[in-house]
């Protein structure tokens, strides 16, 4: 099983999510009335993302740790270098140099 199991309905981070995503520093706690994990499409890039406090927290983590950084006046977030191989040696994701996304889901347990 992964770290988040997602349906149409919501979400939810299993015991080995919440491991991982402490370890990772992204602070889950404590519970608030925000709407904790679901998947949400965003409108303009037709993509999913997660909706709710785990996606805000791995997003603070990520702008925290320098791996992401925001491009003024714009929504848009600019990935570091450091954010290249800190996304692939943490989650085995990897971005190439075009921007297309791969992941080792062989490995990859989240």
């Amino acid at each position: 099983m992964g770290h988040i199991v997602l349906t149409d309905e919501g979400g939810e981070v299993t015991s080995s999510g919440g491991r991982f995503l402490s370890a990772f520093g992204a602070d889950l706690g404590p519970p608030t009335r925000r709407i904790f994990c679901q998947p949400c499409l965003d409108w303009s890039e037709r993509r999913y993302h997660l909706k709710g406090l785990v996606g805000a927290r791995i997003l603070d983590r990520l702008l925290e740790l320098g791996w992401l950084k925001c491009v003024s006046d714009s929504r848009a977030l600019q990935l570091t270098s450091s954010g290249k191989a800190g996304l692939y040696e943490t989650f085995q994701i990897e971005i190439s140099n075009e921007g297309v996304l791969t992941c080792d889901y062989a490995t990859h347990d989240g």
